[in-house]
């Protein structure tokens, strides 16, 4: 089964062909496609006016959502946010966002009607594939990541990146690390101390930032950029599940919620590879009642993806129910385990 998402990045072998185009400041009949910087975290049209990276500082992506996820922010030169031929609605909208406003704000101070709302989402759609409010939330994700160690990627830049835990926070910080982990299935935020891992997400999943700042809360970890042993670990293994290797995982992990939580957290790290459950019999297995709903929103609620598995968790009719990586993820991990247990 193939995972369906858009391209994450241009293949490397490409890279000439669309650096010649950049080069030239035109596409030149290939697709539509930005360019990332390393040096400045920027990402541009190739019609930019601004002078041409070397060739070695270049990431080519086929659209923004990726651009941005990758950490890259939007050039003010080219406005490559900004269709061609872009409306002074939309304009001025993506304006009032970049001065940190949201689309819920203008509407409520009546700088924004309804209608004139959904008129300039329908033409952001039209020219990126997402929506305005899905725009905000992967800038909110790619200002999380911007500075994040990675695994597999030169070094963009030297910007330093820390995330301190909220203010209210009263014991003791934990220092722990971050670093973004790429999968056949999308790119990954793994963070850790030095003796656990802590959580690990899609990085493009909903409410990301929310999820992060709860887990400092909660334990109160100081976050910097940087590898750990825990994370190599982290990076080892998951290259060797998704090359079929694997099918336990022996990495330390730490995540503690309320005991009903826990017991379901710890049912799914007893699922085997290959294997599925679904929320009726975790229910009566672990409390002899039909408590399938909070079963399901305990599961959701899992901070370590893949390692504990809630993917394997299904509908009793045996349909994939939900995942908050996506339910296309979870069929393919299935699917992987599936084709990996019958070999």
């Amino acid at each position: 089964m193939e995972y369906v998402h858009t391209t994450y990045r241009i293949d490397q072998k490409e890279y000439p062909e669309y650096y010649s185009a950049l080069l030239a400041r035109s596409s030149l009949g290939l697709r539509k496609f930005f360019v990332g910087v390393r040096s400045t975290g920027i990402f541009c049209r190739p019609e930019c006016s601004a002078r041409k990276p070397g060739f070695d500082r270049c990431i080519f992506f086929l659209n923004v959502q990726d651009s941005m996820l990758e950490g890259f922010r939007p050039c003010k030169r080219c406005t490559p946010l900004h269709p061609l031929a872009c409306s002074n609605l939309l304009a001025s909208i993506l304006r009032y966002i970049e001065e940190g406003l949201s689309t819920g704000n203008l509407l409520a101070e009546g700088l924004l009607s309804q209608k004139g709302y959904e008129i300039a989402n329908e033409e952001f759609k039209n020219a990126h594939g997402i929506s305005l409010l899905r725009y905000l939330r992967v800038r909110d994700v790619g200002r999380i990541c911007a500075g994040v160690y990675r695994f597999e990627h030169l070094p963009r830049s030297s910007r330093a990146w820390c995330m301190a835990p909220p203010s209210g926070t009263e014991s003791e910080i934990l220092q722990a690390s971050a670093a973004l982990l790429s999968t056949p299935i999308g790119t990954m935020i793994a963070i850790a101390t030095s003796e656990h891992l802590y959580f690990l997400e899609y990085i493009d999943r909903p409410y990301l930032g929310k999820r992060i700042k709860y887990l400092q809360k909660k334990y109160a970890l100081g976050i910097r950029s940087h590898t750990s042993a825990i994370l190599e670990q982290a990076h080892g293994e998951l290259n060797a599940y998704f090359e079929g290797r694997l099918t336990r995982f022996t990495i330390p992990i730490r995540q503690v919620g309320t005991t009903f939580q826990n017991g379901v957290w710890g049912y799914l790290l007893g699922v085997s590879w290959g294997e599925t459950r679904n929320y009726s019999d975790v229910a009566y297995d672990l409390f002899g009642q039909n408590v399938c709903r909070a079963v399901g929103t305990a599961n959701g609620m899992n901070g370590i993806a893949i390692v504990v598995p809630c993917h394997r968790m299904i509908r009793k009719d045996g349909s994939l129910g939900g995942y908050g990586g996506g339910v296309e993820r979870k069929a393919w991990l299935l699917n992987h385990e599936l084709v990996g247990r019958k070999e």
